[in-house]
Parts: structure tokens; sequence; C-alpha cells
């Protein structure tokens, strides 16, 4: 946030530990030679700001059995396209070594989303060790049940993703639904046929 070249978030940062009237005062000498309008919005912005917060953390104590590590907590100031890991500006112990926000099994990096890449990782590990294991009984004569190329299809392709039962991807065509097609959200697994193939074709 900018007023006629005030910088006021690192002031906005620190106003957790300041009273009303060192607000007051910090403002007064922050927006000297500043017209009154713009001095009402930064003191009414200023107000706000700490009073949100001060129930945000009201909220966290009065709830039973929560309880925020502040090694774990992050802090993050998004502003005319820049995103900003401010944590330690708020706490000490803040965690501030992430440059984007992930919620809910997303990234926001100030510029696109995404789905994260752990969840990624997690879902293309979990497709290679079952097509691991249909290359293992490709070489086995069995009689029992044929080798399942399909339930691996199905269970981490599109077609399964098309088929009603739904799998991963059908996970990643609803968030493409919610956020857009602007976004990141598929692109990490735009190619998961082929890795698919690849997986099927690695001999061991």
């Amino acid at each position: 946030m900018k007023f006629e070249g005030i910088q006021f978030p690192a002031f906005c940062m620190h106003l957790q530990y300041m009273t009303k009237h060192s607000i007051v005062f910090q403002l007064q000498i922050l927006l000297t030679g500043v017209n009154k309008r713009v001095c009402l919005r930064l003191k009414v912005i200023a107000f706000v700001f700490i009073e949100v917060l001060s129930q945000i953390r009201k909220m966290i104590l009065q709830t039973p059995r929560l309880y925020l590590e502040p090694n774990k907590t992050q802090y993050f100031h998004f502003n005319d396209g820049v995103l900003t890991n401010c944590g330690k500006s708020f706490d000490e112990a803040a965690d501030d070594s992430s440059k984007t926000v992930n919620f809910l099994g997303f990234s926001f990096d100030s510029n696109k989303i995404r789905i994260r890449a752990k969840t990624i990782s997690k879902y293309y590990y979990r497709m290679n060790r079952k097509a691991k294991g249909v290359v293992k009984l490709r070489g086995k004569k069995t009689t029992i049940k044929p080798v399942p190329t399909k339930e691996l299809y199905m269970s981490y392709s599109q077609k399964g993703a098309n088929s009603g039962l739904g799998n991963f991807l059908t996970y990643v065509d609803r968030a493409v639904d919610e956020f857009g097609n602007d976004e990141a959200v598929k692109q990490d697994t735009r190619r998961h046929m082929q890795k698919i193939r690849k997986a099927l074709n690695h001999k061991l």
C-alpha cells in the first residue's frame, strides 16, 4: 500500500507492539506534510489493521486445543503484484523461509496459483510405484488375474478422471474450473501420460 510516496506496510507491521497513543504519535510524524484526507485514511487503516490482528489472535486463544507453532507460522504481505514474507516483523520465531503462500493444497507465488509441489510429488510417486508393480507382473506367469494396467490408467490418468469414478486429476480439473485456465494449476500434470508410459517401459 502506498499513499503519495509513503510506504505504509513497514509501519503497519509494527502496530501490534504499539499502544494507540504511540500509533497516533508515530502517524503524526509519518504524515507530516500530507494532506488531511490522506491522513485520515491512513489513520483509519492503521487502527483497522491492529483491531483485525487482535481479533484473529483472540479467536485462536479462545479455540480449544488450537495452538499455532511460532516457528511454523508465516505472515505475508501482498500488494501491487509483490508478495513478501514479512514474518520476522511480527514474530522473531516466525518462519520466513518460504516465498510462496501454501494453503489447502495450493501455492501462490504472487503471479500464479498451482498445485503444491509436495502434492504433485506424492501423485507421481504413487503412480510410479503402481507402474513398477505392473512391470513386475508382466514377467510372471499367472492365471489368477490379468496384469492391472487398466487399474493403473483408471487411478492415475485422465481416462479415470473422466470415468465418473474420479482420481487425483478430477481434483485438478475441479481446481481449474474454480481458478480458471489462466492459472498454472494444470501445468505439472499435463505430461502425466508420457510419465505413465515411461514408467511402464522401464525394465527392472
